[in-house]
Formats: C-alpha cells, structure tokens, sequence
C-alpha cells in the first residue's frame, strides 16, 4: 500500500515536471500591446521611425536575409533583394525603395555636416532618384494598379518615399543647377538637364509665369508660419514646393502694368520614368519633369492611370507675406516715409484663371494686404471656395487724400 502510493505521487512529480519543462520550451507566447504600438508596428518605418517596416524586414525574412547584415551592406542586401526568388514585384519594389531611402537619409545628414563636399550631395541626388524610380514602379507597373491598394498602409508609406525624394532630388538638383538648366533650356521651353548616369527632360510651363525661371525652389514641408491659424494642403502624388520669383515683394509702383501674379507660386513636381514595361523602368535612365499648378490640376495620369495632385495651398501665400514687409511698409508710407507708394498694386495670388470669379481685399487707411492675411488663407484652403474664386489683393498707398485713393 505504502509502495502504491508512493508511486502515484513519483508519478504526478514527474508529470508536473514534465509539464513545467515544455512550457518552459514553449516559443509562442501572447501578450497585450497599447494601441499606439499596434498603429506604430504596422505604419512605422524608416521616414517616421528611422526604423526599417514590418513589411520591409518580412521581405528579407523570406528571403533568409539578415537584418543585421543587411544595415552594415546595403549594397549586398539590394542585390539579393533582386536576385533571389521568393517574393512579388511589390514586395520586392517597396523594399528596394524603402532601403534605398535609408541610404538616402544618411548621405543627406553627412551632406548637412559637410556641406563643402560637392561629392556628397551628388552621391545623395543619386539615391534620391533610386528611391522614385523603385516607388514609381511599385505605385504604376507591378500587378495590381493604385486604386486595388487604396486603403493599405504600405502604398501610403510608398506614395510617401515618392514624394520625400521626388522634394529632395529636385529641389537640390535645381538649385545647385539653376544656370545649367538655364543653359539647356530651349525656345519652348524644353529643357534637358543631365546628372549622372541619368537625363532629367521636361517643360518649364510650371515653373514660369512670364519671368523666366525661379530664383529658387523651396519645399513646401520646411516652412511653418506664425501668424497663420491655419495650414492647408491635398494629399496626393508629387512634391509640393513653393518658387521663388523674388526674394521680397516689390513695394513701389515703377513696374509696367499694375497688376502682378504672386512671386512665390505653389507648385507640384513630379517625376515620370520612361518605360511601358516594370522592366523597362528600372533599366531606363531617362525622367520626365512635370510643374503642375494644383490650383488648377487636381489629377494628373501617369502610366493610363489618374492620381490625384498633391498641393500645398499656404505656403506659397505664407512666404509672400513673410517677405513682404507690409507692416513696416504701411506704417512709413502713412507719413510718407520708405518705398512710397505713387499709385496701387494688385497682386493676383494665383494665375488669372477668366473661369473663377474674383473676390478683390481691400484693406484700410495705414494698413496693408495682411489685414487679410486669416480671410485670404481660409479662402485658398477650402476646396469649394479655391475651385470657384481667385483672391486679388490691392496694396495702395494711404498717404494720399481720400479723394484720390477713391
């Protein structure tokens, strides 16, 4: 008896120990996650987070890939990437292009620490390029078209690597290259820029409005304003920068017509490879250059495919008035004092369109057009009013008799 049980309890000692090992092998386990984590696991990735996404390192999981080895050679790893078999063209494209940017990332920090190393922002424009052209594949020429992908995060984490390199490349190679590009620029307006092993080509319609090119391109996503409540833009393809006509606004009247559209126009660029095929455009080494006004465009088709056109409606009209100097100016024109007025300017903060009524600001006696400045932004940033009515600002000088200002 005493034998019996003395082994039934050997018994359920080398059962629980039996128990207790295998859960102590066990290689799943479950645990809560906060939902800020859920949203950063499956939307954080090397532009939000510097971090690499999920969806990139699944890719090289497949592929047997380490991440690790991947960070200390990226080169190697975007070989395997399109060598190896095992994945689809948009897994395989938007890795390409995520790894690409975080190269990219990393030249343009070195650039900003060494700006007197030409070699370093040429290496970065480059990559810059790499990042669109795999972005462009990814979004145009791999299996399911833009609108099958509408609501996943992974195409709006591409449609964004489109936009930040499409920004940096063409805002950099543009201001470093204003001249050359000048210098290539034909009679109509076509011009061919070559860089590298590539040739960028288009038509400056965008970027003129009858004062030849900008002096500069400043991106749209670097300007922040106070004195704005408000910030508005589109979502959508391209990037959304700001030209620079002038590097301040004229304040005196000594101009041949007294009306003139805004010196810091709003503009999309987008960057359209050569190709019918997914083969095609990442062999190809020729890009188009599109300037596209978003107040007037709000699609755009690339590859028989029609998306919608980015467009930041602020910050052209934000940096119009930063560099203005209308507070200063109304003030000294009222004693008559600085660059006096001799008759009024109209500023159209838009190209004429004959299809939008005109909605005229006024301002009052020792004032300027930033009596406007809430009013003007609101009216450029809602969709309805931006699509049916274009702002005229009148800029006079308030230190003549009222007779003659009426």
């Amino acid at each position: 008896m005493f034998a019996t049980h003395l082994f039934q309890h050997a018994s359920r000692l080398a059962l629980m120990a039996l128990l207790m090992a295998t859960s102590g092998c066990a290689m799943v386990q479950v645990e809560s996650v906060r939902p800020k984590d859920f949203v950063a696991s499956k939307r954080g990735d090397v532009l939000t987070t510097g971090q690499w996404s999920n969806a990139t390192l699944s890719a090289l999981q497949v592929l047997g890939l380490d991440e690790s080895r991947c960070l200390k050679d990226r080169n190697l790893c975007r070989q395997k990437l399109v060598e190896r078999e095992g994945l689809n063209d948009e897994q395989r494209q938007s890795a390409l292009a995520e790894i690409w940017l975080d190269e990219d990332l990393k030249l343009d920090e070195d650039a900003r620490r060494d700006p007197f190393t030409p070699e370093l922002k040429t290496t970065a424009r480059l990559a810059h390029l790499r990042v669109v052209q795999h972005s462009y594949a990814y979004l145009f020429f791999t299996q399911r078209n833009p609108a099958d992908r509408a609501l996943e995060d992974r195409q709006a984490q591409v449609r964004d690597y489109y936009n930040y390199a499409t920004q940096q490349a063409l805002v950099g190679l543009f201001n470093e290259s204003r001249e050359d590009i000048a210098k290539w620029m034909g009679d109509d307006n076509q011009f061919v820029l070559p860089f590298g092993p590539w040739t960028l080509y288009g038509r400056t319609e965008g970027l003129v409005h009858g004062a030849g090119l900008p002096q500069e391109l400043v991106s749209a996503s670097t300007l922040q304003f106070n004195g704005l409540r408000n910030q508005y833009r589109r979502d959508g393809l391209g990037a959304e920068v700001v030209a620079v006509y002038a590097r301040q606004v004229a304040q005196s009247s000594r101009t041949p017509q007294p009306w003139t559209e805004t010196p810091f126009p709003a503009v999309t660029l987008l960057l359209r490879f050569e190709g019918q095929t997914l083969e095609e455009v990442l062999a190809t080494q020729r890009i188009e250059v599109l300037g596209l006004d978003p107040h007037r465009q709000r699609t755009v088709t690339l590859h028989r495919t029609q998306v919608p056109v980015a467009g930041n409606f602020t910050a052209g009209y934000g940096l119009w008035l930063a560099r203005s100097g209308f507070a200063r100016q109304s003030l000294l024109t009222l004693i008559g004092r600085g660059d006096v007025l001799e008759s009024p300017q109209i500023y159209l903060m838009q190209p004429y369109d004959p299809n939008r009524k005109i909605l005229v600001m006024l301002h009052g006696l020792a004032s300027s057009p930033e009596a406007w400045v809430n009013v003007a932004n609101e009216v450029l940033g809602d969709e309805t009013l931006r699509q049916n009515f274009q702002i005229w600002q009148v800029y006079y000088p308030t230190n003549l008799p009222l007779a003659l200002n009426n």
